[in-house]
């Protein structure tokens, strides 16, 4: 009976994550055809003259449609990193704790403030591409085989291709696609990008979501202390991660 109910609840999430994507697709077709009558309508403004006032009128009119649009998917993706989150209780908050980390991390660097914004928005949405992995694997208690590996390995290209479909992200798809390669070459998707070829964004992301993926606990391993945390990323700093970026979070004070 209780399996039953777990199979019951387990469809319920499927259906409300189904449902988000659909949404998601639907508005980005939405976009898709704002942004072209937008391109349609600039190239009238110059072609016809005559009409300038009513075009121009037209134009305001489907910005404004426009920024709503983009607004409401961005809101829509963020609900749907939420459920991802809430789909595992080892990963739940994860994305808001990666979120904070990132930010702290930025300060320290000095990042500018219009690209701590591009690397807050990045952070959130991180782990999206985990929409496309099967359910069953996100939540396994025990510990994953390399097929299980092999499938989560994919999320950061799924993810690139999910903020990837509009415009108006386009700055922070490259940000989710690297944020698991490493500094000195490896990692996933693409094991020869390193150092300075990895986005810093993606760098930052890393490491934040690194120390909190370490002390929390996972079907494969028990969460390590914050100060055994800190030896690993110290340990994998050159190799893993960017130095810079893990001298910057120990000064941060963050622990």
């Amino acid at each position: 009976m209780l399996n039953y109910y777990r199979k019951v609840k387990m469809g319920k999430k499927m259906k409300e994550r189904e449902r988000i994507l659909e949404t998601i697709a639907a508005m980005s077709k939405s976009i898709s055809y704002a942004i072209n009558l937008h391109e349609s309508l600039k190239t009238a403004l110059q072609d016809m003259p005559e009409d300038k006032a009513n075009i121009y009128s037209m134009v305001i009119d489907n910005t404004r449609m426009l920024e709503q649009i983009q607004t409401d998917y961005l809101e829509t993706i963020k609900t749907l990193a939420k459920v991802i989150d809430a789909n595992d209780t080892c990963t739940r908050g994860h994305c808001n704790k990666v979120m904070k980390y990132s930010v702290t991390i930025c300060g320290s660097l000095k990042i500018a403030e219009r690209d701590i914004g591009m690397i807050k928005t990045a952070s959130l949405l991180h782990d999206i591409g985990k929409v496309g992995i099967d359910l069953g694997i996100l939540k396994k208690k025990g510990p994953f085989d390399e097929d299980d590996w092999r499938k989560i390995r994919m999320h950061p290209e799924i993810g690139a291709r999910i903020i990837g479909q509009v415009g108006f992200l386009n700055e922070i798809v490259p940000i989710i696609k690297y944020h698991h390669a490493n500094f000195d070459g490896g990692g996933y998707p693409d094991s020869e990008r390193r150092n300075g070829h990895i986005p810093l964004g993606a760098r930052v992301i890393a490491v934040a979501d690194a120390y909190d993926a370490i002390t929390s606990n996972r079907p494969y391993r028990k969460a390590m202390s914050k100060e055994e945390a800190v030896k690993e990323l110290k340990r994998c700093s050159g190799s893993q991660f960017d130095p810079k970026v893990v001298n910057a979070f120990l000064v941060a004070k963050l622990i």
